[in-house]
């Protein structure tokens, strides 16, 4: 990392005797609570001085460093502070490590055990500090100029980001105004507040941000009238679109072949897979797979141990996805590079080996699955007169025939743990039908429950139950439970824009959910409207914690546009940044505090169990997210009821005591310590002795399958419910099919129409240097990865082959600009061999830069949602297509 020139003065070596004089702009920065060492390039605004502010002539003395304990989205960070400002963020150095109990894995001849004595915080986390003390932070609350309350204002410049200063009071006494008056005059219909699927900061009030906004919600709706009710609004959050694109594909294609994955043990959640793939499995497969980038989400670089484990027990490891990644560079044996959007044509090549060589374990499917002959029929070509071999496959996916049947037979041999849960590729063409094959792949190979088989994201650790603190993601609603928003909108990304900007002018209709489990079929078929009859369509927008908002499809179609109608009267935006991209079309943007600057708790993973310690105090005005709801609440008239009179650090502690901690370490002492390992102790679940229990395990030995939540309670290659509402060929099949991406709604694939315009499908995938858009805009982490062009400007990568680059006159480190059939953006050319002909690699989360705010235009910050569609790809529970599109990429001469 190069030296920070605005860092100088902070990063000195200054004995506590030495004295500082400061000028007055510094002086500035420490009363607003930057703190000593903040140099003046730092400074966001310039503010007027206060009483307390230092003087010219003021001279501070260096306080001694205090250590604080936090957490980062992967697990528990050493803080250190001085003179008020954090100087340094570290991985947590677990006290006394040694007596703590942990599992140990024997297997092979080894033994392995985690690591304990530290956290291994995630890549992004490492540059908290600049992202605390970004020049982006927001300090205050601040109001677009040309605002007006009532809904009569000037709104032609939303999106171009001016803003003026305004008082706490003025920012929220509008916000509760202008509710007060939507409410009467529309009803709460025309209220819409929605946070964001994973938060900035993890923790329990924070990543469970959800109950906050509920609670403040359902609330505030006692006040009425209340709507007529909707016919499945019940215990719906009033969310402002559909997410779930990144597993849709998985939920709604393989929950319909062995049940509903969040309601019992079966696929998912998975119990002690690592244990029985250490001991069990001859190969474990990573299909689409990125986990050394996706997985620091959750646990920073703890997964990268696993891997490491399955190299160091002598297992076979296979990589299968189109670029070289840290996975497959570091822990696999061999990288099969697979065409994007054409894995299932690899799939369906491996069953036709093993069909036509009798290598599968047809006395178990007999027992276990049904519709596993309709299924024969289909891959040997009796239904449709093509038999789906290897030399078929082979053109598709770009895997050369012969390694096809290597893969196949070594498969075979088995047993094979396949990683794949929530991979890329079901997020795009025939995203349901991929994870539906790998499903009955293993159901061929009686790899379901096998001792060494399974599937899922991860191999999972052991003892997962019993290491369950209890807090994290649901956050308040352990104690603060909240009543239902009668207000039920919810619709996909594909039509949230469509229903915001068109309103009551012209109704939005959409067909199901965001799942397609068994349990929820009359939901996921059934038909939605917006508005609904009797329900004001959305008059107000708010958005707490957007920063994870640009990273799904479509920029401008999802969200820009519908932020700009005049239809919505009044807009706001919590944020902790000031030009995160949504915050720009707000009338209204209030500063958020970080992590480092509020009290928390929260579990990561079942490891770790943290207190999270106010470090500093807020930057500038900005407060935490439960103050936020808290003071709208006492403007709204039910202040007193919002937590109960509680404090953050009463929830904090009432968390604690309901979880398991008070087990094993005091409130004093946790607070005291920070953070501590959750120890390996069955006594900690009322049991006597841990047993593994694999998942599936107790459905792979029944003599017959039974018991699945599946019609037949079976493994269902054939599912009858597809069939009766699609037909045998509908949208999704009742077998797993293969589709040309050009027979489905956008038209694409390399055999498509678009394919001479746009001969490349990109893959775009996750990043290891931000957790989506958060953390993209921090300049340490910038200087990594991104590639200044000769105007200055950085820019974001594009892996390109070379054979694709040198037949476009392209050069390592070129502009370029990257076009698609819905939009086009501007990139830095990569070159590199880690990525196969034919599939240039994007990643998500950099920050949108249109060269247009208020129109879809050029993006210069190489957001991949700007050349990505919200129309959906296939009639199949909206799905929308999030990891493959055409492109065409071009050296840039603008």
């Amino acid at each position: 990392m190069s030296e920070k020139k605005e860092e100088s003065i902070a990063d000195r070596k200054i004995s506590r005797r030495s004295m500082l004089k400061w000028t007055a702009g510094l002086a500035v920065a420490g009363a607003v609570g930057i703190g000593v060492g903040y140099s003046a390039s730092e400074l966001l605004r310039p503010v007027p001085p206060t009483p307390e502010a230092v003087t010219e002539t003021s001279y501070i003395t260096v306080e001694k460093e205090q250590l604080f304990v936090n957490s980062g989205h992967s697990g528990p960070v050493s803080v250190a502070v001085r003179n008020g400002r954090i100087i340094r963020v570290d991985a947590f150095e677990t006290p006394n490590w040694e007596t703590i109990p942990t599992y140990k894995i024997e297997a092979r001849g080894k033994t392995f055990k985690p690591t304990i004595q530290k956290s291994l915080m995630n890549s992004w986390h490492q540059a908290a500090r600049r992202y605390v003390y970004s020049p982006e932070r927001l300090l205050y609350p601040m109001k677009r100029v040309g605002y007006t309350p009532g809904g009569k204002g000037d709104i032609s410049n939303r999106g171009k980001g001016e803003f003026v200063r305004i008082s706490w009071d003025e920012a929220l006494d509008t916000i509760a105004s202008e509710m007060e008056r939507l409410r009467t005059t529309y009803g709460l219909g025309a209220i819409n507040i929605g946070t964001s699927a994973h938060y900035q900061t993890r923790g329990a009030f924070c990543d469970g941000i959800f109950d906050a906004v509920n609670r403040f919600l359902g609330l505030y709706a006692k006040k009425g009238p209340t709507p007529p009710d909707y016919p499945d609004a019940k215990n719906h959050l009033p969310h402002g679109g559909n997410w779930n694109h990144s597993w849709i594909g998985w939920a709604c294609g393989p929950d319909n072949m062995v049940g509903y994955y969040w309601e019992k043990s079966q696929i998912w959640p998975p119990d002690d897979l690592l244990e029985d793939t250490l001991k069990n499995s001859n190969m474990v497969i990573y299909w689409s797979q990125d986990p050394t980038s996706t997985a620091q989400m959750y646990r920073g670089y703890e997964y990268e141990e696993y891997f490491r484990w399955i190299q160091a027990a002598g297992i076979k490891t296979v990589a299968i996805t189109p670029n070289l990644n840290e996975l497959a560079a570091f822990h696999c044996d061999k990288w099969i590079p697979v065409q994007p959007g054409y894995d299932i044509p690899l799939e369906l090549a491996i069953a036709y080996v093993w069909f036509s060589e009798g290598t599968w374990d047809k006395a178990w499917v007999e027992t276990h699955a049904v519709g596993m002959d309709k299924f024969q029929d289909y891959v040997m070509g009796k239904t449709d007169g093509v038999p789906k071999t290897p030399e078929w496959a082979a053109p598709k996916c770009g895997v050369k025939a012969r390694d096809i049947r290597a893969l196949a037979r070594e498969w075979a041999k088995g047993p094979v743990f396949v990683q794949c849960n929530n991979g890329g590729a079901n997020r795009g063409w025939n995203g349901d039908d991929w994870p539906r094959l790998i499903i009955t792949l293993q159901t061929m190979q009686g790899n379901i429950g096998k001792p060494g088989g399974n599937l899922n994201g991860t191999p999972t650790e052991p003892a997962l139950a019993l290491r369950r603190p209890a807090v994290g993601r649901t956050g308040i609603g352990f104690i603060l439970r909240a009543d239902p928003w009668p207000i039920h909108f919810h619709p996909h990304y594909a039509v949230w824009a469509d229903c915001i900007v068109n309103g009551n002018d012209k109704p939005t209709k959409w067909i199901g959910g965001t799942t397609g489990a068994v349990k929820y079929w009359k939901e996921f078929t059934m038909e939605h409207m917006y508005p609904y009859p009797g329900v004001s369509e959305v008059k107000m927008l708010g958005q707490q914690a957007p920063g994870m908002f640009n990273i799904e499809a479509g920029w401008f179609e999802d969200k820009a546009r519908a932020w700009m109608t005049p239809k919505i009267e009044c807009a706001w935006t919590a944020t902790i940044h000031q030009n995160e991209p949504m915050a720009r079309y707000s009338d209204i943007i209030l500063p958020i505090c970080t992590n480092f600057e509020r009290v928390d708790i929260t579990s990561i993973v079942n490891k770790w169990f943290v207190y999270m310690a106010k470090c500093v105090e807020p930057l500038g005005e900005s407060i935490s997210d439960m103050e936020l709801f808290l003071r709208l609440a006492k403007r709204l008239g039910f202040g007193d009821t919002m937590y109960n009179g509680m404090s953050e650090e009463d929830m904090a502690k009432g968390l604690f005591q309901w979880s398991h901690g008070p087990k094993w370490i005091t409130w004093e002492d946790f607070k005291k310590q920070g953070a501590v390992v959750v120890p390996f102790d069955p006594k900690i679940a009322g049991l006597d002795k841990y047993t593994p229990k694999p998942a599936m395990n107790w459905y792979y030995t029944k003599p017959k399958g039974d018991g699945l939540t599946t019609p037949t309670g079976m493994i269902e290659i054939y599912h009858q419910p597809f069939a009766d509402a699609y037909g045998e060929d509908g949208p999704i099949s009742a077998i797993p099919k293969w589709r040309e991406p050009s027979s489905l709604n956008l038209k694409e694939g390399k055999d498509g129409p678009l394919a001479t315009k746009y001969p490349l499908i990109a893959h775009i995938g996750h990043f290891k240097w931000r957790f989506h858009s958060e953390f993209g805009h921090v300049s340490w982490l910038r200087e990594l990865y991104k590639i200044k062009g000769p105007d200055g400007y950085q820019y974001e990568p594009i892996w390109i082959n070379p054979v694709d680059a040198q037949a476009r006159g392209i050069k390592h480190g070129d502009v370029v600009k990257v076009s698609s059939n819905w939009g086009e953006m501007l990139c830095a050319a990569y070159l590199t061999e880690r990525t196969m002909p034919g599939a240039p690699k994007i990643t998500y989360g950099a920050w949108v830069d249109p060269v247009d705010p208020r129109n879809k235009s050029l993006d210069k910050g190489g957001n991949a949602e700007s050349i990505m569609t919200s129309q959906i790809y296939k009639n199949h529970s909206m799905q929308i297509c999030a990891e493959h599109v055409m492109v065409q990429i071009e050296k840039w001469g603008g």
